[in-house]
């Protein structure tokens, strides 16, 4: 009776904890969601040491900006695969400078889906064949052979689209007026606290003074520019990071602050050494700007002597002062 009693007692007890087991829900493992990270690749002088920024979600890419040739956006592309392996999805051109947008056929052999503003899809051409003109025919670095040919953008948009890619938020912005060019988009992703600006920022190095190519022409925006890096800080946080074009990365606030102090700077520079010019003088720099380039060169490499990247001025700043011999 004992032993009965003793056995039934362990059966029932087995029954209830098969039974328990049963019904308890499975052991699952919740695997936290990948962090995206920026890498960013930088060319060297010869690509103007441009800087492509590539937005890693985890699962795909999203590039901004496509170098000044093919051959440095496949550069980027290496770059790229260095540390990650997935695909890149979209190219990003943030204004249409050739720096910018000429080497977008690497990222479409990559895949990428290239957008742009209407207005920088639009202004392409006009800058296109203006700089093809002085690397042809000027500098003579490219024959009319070598020299990239105009691509296409692949998807427009006008005022503001946002990109959800693997759930990462990307708001891109054309800010209200012509700055570092005739257009200019900028990137927000809140997940990481960025802003990816383009050219409007060279943070620690001298900016390119040439201003956008309107109608063939360099046209040069300072207080435009500075009303877009007021929009900057309206659209970000003030301690959000800060990607620019070249340079090093650093806070909105720092950043914006640092580079309307150098424009104001380079353009009341530019104002003054034309300014102390004789008629005669003004006749020969209308003619060849170059020496008073040269003297804006000295001018703000002395007022910013931490600054890298000074061939900026001597290749860009004629356009801030042919406006002043124009004024």
């Amino acid at each position: 009776m004992r032993l009965t009693a003793r056995l039934l007692a362990v059966s029932v007890a087995l029954t209830g904890a098969s039974t328990t087991g049963a019904c308890s829900p499975p052991v699952t493992h919740h695997q936290s969601a990948p962090t995206p990270k920026i890498y960013t690749y930088t060319s060297d002088a010869n690509g103007f040491n441009t800087q492509t920024h590539f937005l890693d979600t985890g699962k795909s890419v999203v590039a901004f900006d496509a170098q000044f040739t093919p051959s440095y956006g496949e550069k980027a592309l290496a770059y790229l695969r260095s540390k990650s392996s997935h695909p890149v999805k979209y190219l990003v051109v943030t204004h249409p400078n050739p720096d910018k947008f000429q080497g977008i056929s690497a990222f479409k052999a990559a895949g990428a889906t290239s957008i742009a503003s209407t207005g920088t899809a639009n202004a392409m051409r006009s800058v296109w064949k203006y700089k093809k003109t002085y690397f042809v025919n000027i500098a003579k670095t490219f024959t009319e052979a070598t020299y990239p040919r105009l691509p296409a953008i692949d998807k427009t948009f006008d005022g503001h689209r946002t990109l959800i890619v693997d759930d990462v938020r990307i708001d891109l912005t054309v800010l209200a007026k012509p700055g570092i060019s005739s257009t200019q988009t900028v990137a927000t992703i809140p997940a990481l606290k960025s802003v990816l600006v383009g050219d409007l920022i060279h943070h620690d190095a001298h900016s390119w003074l040439e201003g956008g190519i309107v109608n063939g022409k360099p046209t040069p925006r300072i207080e435009g520019w500075k009303q877009d890096l007021d929009q900057i800080g309206q659209l970000a946080g003030k301690k959000w990071t800060v990607y620019g074009g070249r340079g090093s990365v650093t806070s909105v606030a720092t950043a914006v602050s640092q580079q309307k102090t150098y424009l104001n700077t380079a353009d009341k520079d530019a104002s003054a050494l034309v300014q102390s010019l004789t008629v005669a003088q003004r006749k020969a720099a209308v003619a060849d700007p170059s020496p008073l380039v040269a003297q804006l060169t000295r001018k703000l490499t002395a007022q910013f002597p931490t600054y890298t990247l000074p061939y900026m001025i001597d290749y860009g700043a004629y356009g801030l002062i042919n406006q002043h011999l124009a004024a």
